[in-house]
């Protein structure tokens, strides 16, 4: 009975649910059949869930520590199915760019943040720009923006995540549903920090649009849109293979959150720092989070 062995890593041919984690350097030793098929002992590491695989009409068998496959060469027995890890020069180029939009977020809320401590010029654009917004306020026009600015409150936001967090895991995404669990509602309760930390007062009118007793620095509106919103972008765009909608996706997001600033603004509860403010933080935070999970993907 003849016996043969070769480079046969290069002519196995299967599909998985997960690709081994690496292939043995010993072969397998099958008896030829009429000098067509072929077989190599591949190490898995996958857990009992995952072991589930699919061979297209070929004989196989599993033992507990390896997986043999006998298989037919093809002209397409070369193609390995690629690894769900992200590789190396992926990772390292998406830890760049977290890093460096973590920076400039970093670098946009510590000036903003000095200028409102220290009563630079930027305060008084902001008392301009309110008292601008509050003269030119019209009745239709509050109606509209008090219908935005409170759909958009925290409470919302939260229902807003349930909802989402249910649809996921329905659909057992889990690397989305863990990053929008870390990311929207930590970011929010990072903002509610922020504002006790600076404790800043809101603007004052002699009638008032909106009354909100709460501190002012940074927006907790504008905050929580810029995380929500962040997050189903990061998500669509990862689905969507052309740039020109991925594009449209992050133009969508963020004219939403614009639009979440423009009411606060206009209802004269938020300066234009605050909301400046708060955009910086969550995409310092977006960063923070999306950058971790990246690496934890990898790992």
């Amino acid at each position: 009975m003849a016996m043969r062995t070769s480079s046969l890593p290069q002519r196995l041919k299967w599909v998985s649910a997960h690709s081994c984690q690496r292939l043995t350097s010993q072969h397998a030793l099958l008896p030829s059949c009429n000098d067509e098929v072929v077989a190599s002992q591949v190490s898995y590491a996958v857990s009992a869930r995952q072991r589930t695989w699919q061979v297209h009409g070929v004989p196989y068998k599993r033992s507990s520590s390896y997986f043999v496959c006998a298989c037919a060469p093809t002209s397409h027995d070369t193609d390995m199915n690629p690894s769900p890890t992200l590789p190396s020069s992926k990772l390292w180029l998406r830890l760049t760019v977290g890093a460096l939009v973590l920076i400039a977020a970093s670098w946009m809320f510590g000036g903003i943040a000095e200028d409102v401590v220290h009563g630079d010029p930027l305060t008084l654009l902001d008392v301009q720009l309110a008292q601008w917004f509050h003269d030119h306020a019209t009745p239709q026009l509050t109606r509209v923006m008090l219908v935005i600015t409170h759909a958009h409150d925290p409470g919302w936001v939260i229902v807003a995540v349930l909802l989402m967090a249910g649809y996921l895991a329905w659909k057992r995404d889990w690397y989305w549903l863990v990053c929008l669990g870390l990311t929207v509602p930590l970011g929010m309760l990072l903002n509610i920090l922020m504002k006790f930390s600076f404790q800043r007062i809101r603007p004052s009118f002699a009638d008032p649009l909106l009354v909100v007793s709460s501190y002012s620095f940074p927006s907790g509106h504008v905050a929580g849109a810029t995380l929500f919103y962040g997050v189903i972008a990061a998500m669509l765009v990862t689905r969507l293979p052309a740039w020109p909608s991925r594009l449209m996706v992050v133009l969508a997001a963020v004219g939403m959150v614009m639009l979440v600033a423009l009411t606060r603004m206009y209802l004269g509860v938020h300066y234009l720092s605050d909301v400046l403010a708060a955009f910086a933080e969550g995409i310092a935070w977006l960063a923070i989070c999306f950058t971790a999970m990246n690496s934890l993907r990898k790992r």
